[in-house]
């Protein structure tokens, strides 16, 4: 894959999620994301699919890392109602 290639990155991880091929749609996204910049869009797939597949803390991993990579100017990014980090789950 291509850095260019982000959008077809996503909709080939979103179709595999889609149709329950969670492994593969991990393991695109973690290519990808471990040889180019991530999206906003891969990380959040990358929450979903984690959920699915049962695992908290790759979710977790994900969700981090989305926020650390597209932090919030100054009002709530969209995608930010579909994560919560385990503190904030707490209100802490």
């Amino acid at each position: 894959m291509r850095p260019n290639f982000a959008e077809a990155a996503f909709q080939l991880t979103e179709l595999q999620f889609q149709h329950g091929e969670l492994a593969p749609a991990r393991a695109g996204i973690d290519a990808f994301i471990g040889s180019y910049d991530a999206t906003a869009d891969l990380l959040l797939l990358g929450v979903r699919v984690a959920r699915a597949q049962g695992d908290q803390v790759g979710a977790q991993r994900y969700a981090r890392r989305l926020q650390m990579d597209f932090p919030e100017p100054t009002r709530r990014a969209p995608w930010r109602n579909s994560i919560t980090t385990p503190a904030e789950a707490h209100g802490e």
